[in-house]
């Protein structure tokens, strides 16, 4: 007979493997299978070009749009190397399977390629959530952690974004890895290994978001400076993140001249869309409420942050360490977006706000669990409430009505025509339309099948064949029942803190 603490712990770990495959099912079910933006295409189109040539440059008068001339004479990618290397295996695959030249490549990367990368979005959407759900394990009961991760999954922006493949997504799964080990630190008897951990969470963060590095530095600093005994710790720390961060450094030289210079910081983009030029006083109201781009209106569960200041005294030390000081570095960094010419930049919701909506959503999580104690049908309406009012955008493709409904594209509205238009096309698809609005090309809109309903990777791959239409449906037949089986195992035990994980060793 097992011993009860063998038992428990085999329980405990099974328990968290169904919630990480939940949210794999769950993510890689609704991905579109799509990039879904410009920015991705370069990015890859530059692994494509490392995968074929070994360089990261090229001389092709095609790399124009988000590509930057460097001083060596040749022209790069613009955005941080981070998601240039998560879709590096997927076009390197993908290159060696084409009979296709290095050139044709370059210009159009090969369709399983892009599929591939959505796909792997999906994965890392899938571990930013679980990482989160382990957060959220540490101080409220084990289903109570899963259903505030799944909120964080299915009710907020965060949904939309994982459908296709700007790089804020990786940048924002990264976010969740690293206030789960930044939260480790934080204990009494915290050890090495998490403060290793945490550096090199912080590091994927920022090979992929570089502007976040200082503002999540000032976060690490008010960490710290109370647990300044452990300094030790914070130098190792400190030091994995400076040795994983060398690569973004290199690049960085490589474009720029300056290792610490973000091609995205060059003259072309600050006196561009990057622009700091910006008034705070349009943008920061902007961020917050703007009805295309406003947080509160893409993530409505934070206005749950409300009733934190009246159980903030309940919470537990380290838990109020780690809000505290990881809100202060978001503050600052939302300041800085705000003072931005282009603060409300193309995307569903305010797009440059997404990597800190964790940090965000962490805070809000406690006020959640204490209106569950005290009035559970009001808790869950706002799960339900948040779920539902996310369907339109994670089943329709929400760059067209971003790009095509008109007021869609504007920052400084009250109106929310981005949900109109969403909701306007949920309702086309429903209905077997196409999507197609006001400033829609009829040509476009005809033959676009991107403009389908549902926005779903394994919907296109039945449309394409009979062979098709049984991977489809087989694949989506085993993505719905491992969700279903892993919904059943995570719910059914019993309500104890039993999903928290031990201390990193």
């Amino acid at each position: 007979m097992k011993k009860p603490s063998e038992s428990k712990t085999l329980r405990t770990a099974s328990s968290r493997g169904w919630v990480l495959t939940f949210f794999l099912c769950f993510f890689v079910l609704l991905s579109s299978g799509r990039l879904g933006s410009n920015d991705a295409g370069g990015q890859l189109a530059a692994a494509t070009l490392l995968a074929t040539t070994g360089t990261l440059g090229t001389a092709n008068s095609a790399a124009t749009l988000g590509w930057v001339p460097s001083p060596n004479g040749r022209v790069y990618e613009a955005h941080d190397l981070g998601a240039l290397v998560l879709m590096l295996p997927n076009a390197w695959v993908a290159t060696k399977l084409s009979h296709a030249s290095p050139d044709e490549l370059f210009k159009a990367p090969p369709l399983l390629a892009k599929v591939g990368t959505a796909l792997t979005y999906a994965v890392v959407a899938a571990i930013g959530c679980y990482f989160l759900f382990l957060l959220f394990s540490e101080y409220a009961e084990g289903k109570y952690a899963f259903v505030l991760s799944l909120l964080f999954a299915a009710g907020t922006y965060f949904l939309p974004y994982a459908k296709v493949t700007w790089d804020v997504l990786p940048a924002t799964a990264m976010m969740c890895v690293f206030l789960y080990y930044a939260n480790a630190t934080l204990r009494v008897d915290a050890r090495a290994s998490a403060f290793a951990a945490a550096g090199l969470a912080l590091a994927l963060v920022c090979s992929f978001r570089y502007s976040l590095a200082p503002f999540m530095a000032i976060s690490l600093a008010l960490m710290a400076w109370p647990r300044r005994a452990q300094w030790p710790k914070y130098v190792l720390l400190g030091a994995t993140f400076l040795v994983l961060m060398v690569p973004t450094f290199i690049y960085n030289q490589v474009r720029t001249g300056s290792p610490f210079r973000p091609a995205t910081a060059t003259p072309f983009y600050m006196n561009g869309n990057n622009s700091l030029e910006g008034n705070i006083l349009h943008g920061l109201p902007g961020l917050f409420f703007s009805g295309n781009h406003g947080l509160l209106l893409y993530a409505p569960t934070l206005l749950l942050l409300l009733g934190l200041p009246f159980i903030w005294r309940r919470l537990p030390p380290t838990q109020r360490s780690l809000i505290a000081a990881s809100m202060v570095g978001s503050v600052l960094y939302i300041l800085l977006i705000a003072k931005m010419v282009n603060w409300g930049a193309f995307g569903w919701g305010p797009r440059y706000l997404l990597p800190i909506l964790p940090i965000w959503f962490v805070a809000a999580a406690p006020v959640l669990v204490e209106l569950r104690k005290r009035a559970r049908y009001a808790a869950a309406a706002v799960i339900v409430a948040a779920a539902a009012l996310n369907v339109a955008p994670a089943t329709t493709n929400w760059g067209v009505v971003g790009a095509e409904y008109p007021g869609a594209d504007v920052s400084e509205t009250a109106t929310p025509y981005a949900w109109q238009g969403i909701w306007d096309g949920f309702g086309q698809g429903i209905h077997g339309q196409m999507l197609h609005f006001a400033k829609s090309d009829p040509q476009i809109s005809e033959q676009d099948l991107a403009r389908r309903f549902p926005d779903i990777w394994t919907a296109r791959l039945i449309e394409k064949s009979r062979v098709g239409g049984i991977a489809g449906w087989s694949i989506m037949f085993a993505l719905i029942c491992g969700m279903a089986l892993s919904w059943h195992r995570i719910t059914r035990g019993d309500s104890r803190k039993a999903y928290s994980v031990p201390t990193p060793v």
